[in-house]
């Protein structure tokens, strides 16, 4: 392994928009022989070979350094777990990531895809264990929140700017990125509807607001008059009126689990995603057209709007009476060895 070097682990690059995550030697060489994998680095103290840090599980763990993201914590906590398991193959801490850490899979693609890069371009070792690696998939349906209940967690809500948040998140579908990153200036309100930049993929697109929705920003806005943001961090010290940083993503989240655990909706796994999934499935429920829908969700494939067909309402009453009426003016069927007389 190299010698003083950082792993640096991108979920998004500035020229590359997908979630594939680039690792990179960020430390600048100081010989000539900096990626030559057999050297070993010396103590400055006691100038003796310092075996350590040739480790290549310590490099591994104390050498990483993880961009923010919202998937850097489950990067160090990857590291971490290989260093402390000493594990001898790429297949046993992926696996045992996925399995004794509790990662998702959807979460753990991306990081596998970058240990991959890594050692097969910048830092190649033969790993063979490595590239059969195989991330299961996942065909969970997602949690989704009656009406009733998803006013009763927005209404629950004491503070005024995570109450307009989550009101957000759900009248538009926004994913938790897309809303924090909302200007004044995206809302058109004379067409009721507001531009999404950047999303993921880093796709625009324009998704309807409520009119109620607008002239609630309206109101909210002129609580800090913030001319960059429509929902600014209130822990910048530049003040909550010139900043240019979002709320944060731990803030948001828990300040959303706050209000689950208070109407006892925790057993349900609902989190701050789930706002979306329930936005999704009750235009459905209405009749929305499922490439519209896929329209304003940012969906890139059809496919992976079509998860919310598994969970309307929409068709499935009609079906139900169908299926009920089904042969329901034929006689009974008589069933050997039952008595036909009265009781």
């Amino acid at each position: 392994m190299l010698s003083g070097v950082r792993f640096v682990l991108w979920e998004r690059t500035e020229h590359h928009h997908s979630r594939f995550m680039h690792v990179a030697c960020t430390s600048p060489p100081e010989k000539d022989n900096t990626h030559d994998h057999s050297s070993t680095s010396t103590d400055v103290e006691t100038g003796r070979p310092d075996d350590r840090r040739s480790d290549p599980r310590r490099q591994a763990g104390e050498n990483c350094r993880c961009v923010s993201g919202s998937g850097s914590d489950v990067v160090a906590a990857f590291w971490q777990f290989a260093r402390s398991a000493h594990r001898t193959s790429g297949a046993e801490i992926s696996r045992d990531a996925h399995v004794e850490k509790k990662v998702a899979a959807g979460t753990l693609k991306p990081i596998v895809s970058g240990l991959k890069f890594f050692y097969r371009v910048t830092c190649p070792r033969d790993w063979p264990s490595l590239r059969a690696v195989r991330i299961p998939k996942s065909h969970k349906l997602p949690v989704v929140l009656q009406r009733d209940q998803v006013r009763l967690l927005i209404e629950s809500t004491q503070l005024l700017h995570f109450r307009t948040f989550f009101h957000v998140c759900y009248v538009c579908g926004l994913r938790l990125g897309d809303a924090k990153r909302l200007q004044p200036g995206d809302i058109d309100a004379e067409r009721g509807q507001v531009l999404i930049r950047n999303g993921k993929g880093g796709k625009d697109r324009i998704v309807p607001m409520p009119l109620a929705t607008i002239e609630l920003l309206r109101r909210f806005w002129k609580t800090h008059r913030n001319p960059h943001l429509m929902f600014p961090s209130r822990s910048d010290s530049k003040g909550i009126h010139a900043t240019t940083e979002p709320m944060s993503d731990r803030g948001l989240q828990r300040a959303f689990q706050v209000v689950v655990i208070e109407q006892q909706f925790a057993k349900l796994g609902v989190r701050l995603h789930t706002l979306r999934h329930s936005y999704a499935t009750h235009l459905l429920d209405e009749g929305v057209n499922l490439k519209v829908l896929q329209q304003y969700l940012g969906h890139k494939s059809l496919q992976t709007t079509e998860i919310y067909l598994h969970l309307t309402r929409q068709g499935d009453e009609q079906a139900r009476r169908i299926v009920n009426g089904l042969l329901a003016e034929s006689p009974p069927i008589m069933i050997t060895g039952e008595s036909t007389a009265p009781h």
